[in-house]
């Protein structure tokens, strides 16, 4: 929904930004949802409920029940600054190249935009590792704030836990999706 509004208009639009590192590569991969329909929907199989800031009702209310999802719609990640790049990457990834964008505006195909930039555009590939190295030195090196467990860069997560389920060649699904496979 646009801020401030209860219809749905806009597409979650995700947003991916991969940035070279080596074996450790920086990936920002988000919707501009607050919370992707993916994990919405595995809410509803897994019956929990999501919490307030996500999703709204029919009537337009705050709800915590992740079907609201179809039912009503879902509210932008970062309330109105997550709306403007919500409402940015739809003119980006649909006007700007002629795909869809909002609910019934200009009806299209999905589109897909790519800016791609080679590291060594501006500066030498050795001075882009050895800043990019620092900065996340820098980063990961910096006073905690109070009960945090570590900084960690965007996608090192994920990365160690693809790796790992690659060695182990198992992956963790929850049960209720497992049956649902099955069946």
């Amino acid at each position: 929904a646009p801020w401030g509004g209860k219809e749905a208009i806009l597409g979650t639009n995700p947003l991916a930004i991969a940035i070279p590192n080596g074996d450790m590569p920086i990936i920002c991969d988000f919707a501009t949802a607050a919370m992707t329909y993916g994990d919405l929907m595995l809410a509803v199989k897994e019956g929990r409920k999501v919490p307030y800031g996500v999703v709204l009702d029919s009537d337009g209310k705050e709800s915590q029940d992740p079907d609201d999802a179809n039912n009503g719609c879902q509210l932008p990640m970062a309330g109105h600054k997550g709306y403007a790049l919500g409402l940015a990457l739809e003119v980006l990834s649909g006007l700007f190249i002629g795909a869809k964008a909002g609910k019934d505006a200009v009806k299209s195909s999905d589109g897909i935009l790519f800016f791609v930039v080679k590291p060594d555009t501006f500066v030498s590939g050795d001075q882009f590792s050895s800043n990019l190295n620092s900065l996340i030195n820098e980063i990961k090196s910096s006073a905690l704030a109070a009960d945090s467990k570590g900084i960690r860069i965007p996608g090192e997560s994920s990365l160690k836990e693809i790796r790992k389920g690659r060695e182990s060649g198992l992956c963790d699904i929850p049960e209720s999706v497992y049956k649902d496979l099955l069946q």
